[in-house]
C-alpha cells in the first residue's frame, strides 16, 4: 500500500478559483473608485449653483424677518488653514462682508450669518433662518464667541494672503 503525499504549492486549480476572484475585486473598486469621482465632480460643480441657492434663501429670510440687509455676490477666498465652513458674500451698498455658516444645536443644524468690517471684526451674528431665530437666545456665549474668533482669524488670513 503507498500512500500519497500531498504536494504543497499551487495546484493546477489555482489560477481558477484566484483568477476570476481578483477580477470581482478589481470590478468593485474600480465601481468604488468612480463613485467618489463623480462624487467630486458634482461637488466642485454644484458649488456655484449651491451658493445662489443659498444667497436667495438667506435673502428671503432676512426680508422675512424685517432685516434690511442683502448679500449680493460670491465672494471666494483663497482656502486658509483652519477654514470654517462657510460662504463669503458681499452686502449690497457696504463695503462689509457676511459669512453664512452653520451652527449645530440640539441636534438640528441652525444657518447664522457674521457681518464682518473690514477691519476684520464681526460686528453682529445675525440668525439667518427661522430655526435659528428661535433658538439664537438659547447659544451659549462661549459658543457665539468661538465661532466669532474663528471667522476673524479666517478673515484676516484671507486678506494678509491677497
Amino acid at each position: 500500500m503507498s500512500e500519497q503525499v500531498p504536494v504543497s504549492g499551487p495546484t493546477p486549480e489555482f489560477p481558477k478559483v484566484f483568477l476570476p476572484e481578483l477580477k470581482d475585486r478589481a470590478i468593485a473598486i474600480g465601481w468604488i473608485a468612480g463613485l467618489i469621482i463623480i462624487g467630486s465632480l458634482a461637488w466642485i460643480l454644484c458649488r456655484p449653483l449651491l451658493s445662489t441657492y443659498l444667497q436667495r434663501s438667506v435673502n428671503l429670510s432676512m426680508t422675512a424677518a424685517g432685516v434690511n440687509l442683502r448679500i449680493t455676490a460670491l465672494n471666494s477666498p483663497q482656502p486658509v488653514k483652519y477654514a470654517p465652513m462657510g460662504m463669503w458674500y458681499s452686502i449690497n451698498g457696504s463695503p462689509d462682508l457676511f459669512f453664512v455658516f452653520p451652527v449645530f444645536q440640539d441636534g438640528i443644524m441652525s444657518v447664522l450669518g457674521a457681518r464682518l468690517t473690514p477691519g476684520h471684526t464681526v460686528s453682529d451674528i445675525i440668525p439667518v433662518s427661522a430655526h435659528a431665530r428661535k433658538i439664537f437666545n438659547r447659544l451659549s456665549p462661549g459658543l457665539i464667541k468661538l465661532h466669532t474668533r474663528r471667522i476673524e482669524m479666517s478673515a484676516a488670513q484671507w486678506r494678509k494672503n491677497d
